[in-house]
C-alpha cells in the first residue's frame, strides 16, 4: 500500500490532501520458473504447464499466456520456495498428483498447447514475463510424455534444458523431475576399448576409455582397472568441467591365456549415480597351440548314427565360445571348457545323446566331413586355430568306424598319429580310445601282400604275407585280426620276439581252427620294445577273398 500526503502552509481542508494507492511492483526475472510442461498427453492423461517457485512468492494476479496472447489468471497465494504449483485445464491431474491442493483447474481458459509448436509464457501481477519458452523445430515432443528441465537455473527457452520425462506414467506433474541433474555425475562412456584386441599372454595392453562429466559441477577424479580384485592400472588425476569428455587411456601386461575378467572404475568422490561409474568387460588371450586336441572323428557313418568329432583337453579351460570348422566356412560355435583330460562330443544330430554322456554338444548346422578327405580345425574364442588336420585318401577310412588317436600328444596332422577303431561298436566317443598307447609314436611300417588273398588252397594267394619294419631292434610282437563288428578272428603271434624286420603269415583260419568268412578284417599290429617297454601300434584293413583269377 502506498500513501501520497501534500502538505500544505495556511490549509484550511486538508482531508483531501491524503491518498491511498497500490504499487505494483515487477518481480525479477526467474523468481518463478517453468519445471515441466505436457503438450501431448493421451487420452487418459491431460495438458498441464508445472511451475516452480526459487524463492517463496506471492502470486495474486499471476498469469499464464500461450502464443494467442491471451493472458489467463491463476491468482493464487504464497508459493514457498522449491515449492510446484501445476496448472491445467483437466481435472483428471487431481488423481495423479500427490497433494492435490497444488493443482490450479483453469477448465476451458487454460491455453491450451499446440502439438507440434507453441509458446508459453509466465508473468506477474504487473504483466511482465518472468519465464518464458517457444517449442517447436529442433525441440523432443514425444507422444504421452511431458518434458521435464533437467535443472532449475536452465534456461527455459534453451530445448537442451529439456528432456522427456522417464517415469511410467509418462509425467511427474507435483513430484520431482525424472531427468533431474546430479549436482556431482561423472560417467564411463560406453564402450571401453583395447588393443591389441587378443592380446597374447604376457602382452602389453592399451585399454581406451571415455569419461564425461553429465553433474552441474566441476569434478576430479582417476580411472583405475582391475584384474581378479587387483588394480593393474591407474591414470593421473583429471578435471572436468560440466560437459566434458575425455579419453583416458590405460595400460596394463595380459596376465594369462583365455578369459581375462577386469573392471574400469571411475573414481569421484561424492558422485551422486556411481552405477555408471564401473564398466566390466572380458578380454581374450588365444590358447596355446593343441591346449585343446582332436582326439577321434566318424567321417564315414553307418545308417543311423551321424558324424562326430571328439576333443580332449589338454589344460584347463574356462567356458567359451569355441568354434568347429572344416576349413571352408569361418565355423560354428561350440560353447566349452573343462578341466585337463576332459573329453567333449561335437555331434551332428541327437543320436548321439542316447550315450548318456554330459559332454555332448550338437553342433548345427554341421560342418559335414567329406568321405573322401576334409580338413578339421578347432579354433579358440579368438578365431585362434588351436589344433586342425586334413584327411585324405590314404588314410585308413573305414565305414561304421571311428578314426581314433593312439594318444592325445600325437600330432593331429600327422596320419600315423591314428588308427582305425577296434572292438565291436567300432568308435569310443565319450570314453577312452581303443587304440590308445601311452608311448611316442616312432617311424615303422607294416605292409601286407597279397591284399586281397584267397586261402582256398589251389596254391595260388592261400597266404595273407605281413611284412613289418620296427621302430626297435628287437620287440615283442602280437598280431591280432578282428572282423568288421569287431570281433576277435586270429592272433597268427602273440608277443613273440622278432628283430626289427621280419614276415608273419596268415592262413586265413580262426582262432578255433576253422575257416574265417570272406570279407574285410582290421588287422593290429603291436610291438613292445624289450629294452624301454615302449609300444608301438599300427592298424590297417585287410580283404579275405574267395578263388582269385575266375
Amino acid at each position: 500500500m502506498l500513501e501520497c500526503v501534500w502538505a500544505l502552509d495556511q490549509d484550511t481542508w486538508t482531508e483531501n490532501n491524503r491518498r491511498n494507492d497500490t504499487l505494483r511492483v515487477r518481480f525479477p526475472w526467474g523468481r518463478v520458473r517453468l519445471n515441466e510442461f505436457f503438450p501431448r498427453p493421451n487420452n487418459d492423461q491431460a495438458e498441464f504447464v508445472e511451475l516452480v517457485a526459487l524463492r517463496s512468492t506471492p502470486l495474486e494476479e499471476w498469469s499464464l499466456m500461450d502464443s494467442r496472447h491471451r493472458p489467463v489468471l491463476f491468482g493464487r497465494g504464497e508459493l514457498s520456495a522449491g515449492e510446484l504449483l501445476v496448472l491445467t485445464g483437466d481435472s483428471v491431474l487431481l488423481s495423479a498428483v500427490p497433494d492435490p491442493s497444488k493443482v490450479v483447474i483453469l477448465g476451458d481458459a487454460f491455453p491450451a498447447l499446440n502439438n507440434s509448436g507453441d509458446q508459453i509464457y509466465l508473468m506477474d501481477l504487473t504483466g511482465s514475463i518472468i519465464d518464458s519458452l517457444a517449442y517447436g523445430v529442433g525441440w523432443s515432443l514425444p507422444d504421452e510424455h511431458s518434458l521435464e528441465k533437467q535443472a532449475l537455473g536452465f534456461p527455459s527457452m534453451d530445448p537442451h534444458s529439456w528432456r522427456p520425462c522417464q517415469a511410467e506414467a509418462g509425467h511427474t506433474a507435483g513430484r520431482p523431475n525424472s531427468v533431474l541433474l546430479a549436482q556431482r555425475e561423472g560417467q564411463i562412456v560406453p564402450p571401453v576399448t583395447w588393443q591389441p584386441q587378443f592380446p597374447a599372454a604376457g602382452e602389453t595392453v592399451r585399454c581406451t576409455t571415455r569419461i564425461t562429466n553429465q553433474g552441474l559441477e566441476t569434478i576430479m577424479g582417476t580411472v583405475s582397472l582391475e584384474i581378479d580384485e587387483e588394480e593393474v592400472a591407474e591414470s593421473e588425476a583429471v578435471t572436468l568441467l560440466r560437459l566434458d569428455t575425455i579419453p583416458v587411456e590405460l595400460t596394463f601386461t595380459a596376465p594369462r591365456e583365455g578369459p581375462v575378467p577386469f573392471t574400469v572404475t571411475l573414481g569421484i568422490a561424492g558422485d551422486e549415480i556411481p552405477g555408471n561409474n564401473v564398466w566390466r568387460d572380458t578380454l581374450w588371450s588365444p590358447e596355446s597351440w593343441e591346449a585343446a586336441v582332436l582326439n577321434e572323428f566318424l567321417a564315414v557313418p553307418d545308417s543311423g548314427v551321424g558324424e562326430f568329432v571328439e576333443v580332449v583337453l589338454r589344460k584347463a579351460i574356462a567356458p567359451g565360445s569355441w568354434l568347429l570348422s572344416d576349413g571352408s566356412t569361418e565355423g560354428q560355435a561350440i560353447g566349452f571348457g573343462g578341466k585337463p583330460g576332459d573329453l567333449i562330443l561335437l555331434a551332428e544330430d541327437s543320436s548321439w545323446l542316447s550315450l548318456d554322456f554330459p559332454a555332448t554338444i550338437l553342433v548345427a548346422p554341421w560342418p559335414s566331413l567329406n568321405n573322401s578327405g576334409d580338413k578339421i580345425q578347432l579354433l579358440d574364442p579368438t578365431g585362434r586355430i588351436i589344433d586342425s588336420l586334413t584327411y585324405r585318401e590314404d588314410w585308413p577310412l573305414t565305414p561304421g568306424r571311428s578314426l581314433e588317436k593312439f594318444n592325445p600328444t600325437y600330432p593331429s596332422a600327422d596320419p600315423r598319429s591314428w588308427g582305425v577303431a577296434v572292438g565291436e561298436a567300432g568308435m569310443t566317443p565319450g570314453a577312452p580310445n581303443s587304440v590308445y598307447t601311452d608311448t611316442l609314436k616312432e617311424p615303422g611300417k607294416i605292409t601286407c601282400f597279397p591284399d586281397p588273398f584267397s586261402p582256398d588252397g589251389d596254391g595260388i594267394d592261400d597266404l595273407l604275407r605281413i611284412q613289418y619294419s620296427l621302430p626297435f631292434r628287437q620287440a615283442a610282437l602280437t598280431i591280432t585280426l578282428y572282423d568288421a563288428s569287431g570281433r576277435k578272428v586270429a592272433a597268427p603271434v602273440s608277443r613273440m620276439l622278432v628283430g626289427r624286420k621280419g614276415i608273419v603269415t596268415w592262413d586265413g583260419t580262426r582262432s578255433d581252427g576253422s575257416r574265417a568268412r570272406i570279407g574285410l578284417y582290421l588287422l593290429q599290429v603291436v610291438a613292445e620294445d624289450r629294452q624301454s617297454s615302449r609300444h608301438w601300434e599300427k592298424v590297417q584293413t585287410v580283404v579275405l577273398a574267395g578263388k582269385l583269377g575266375q
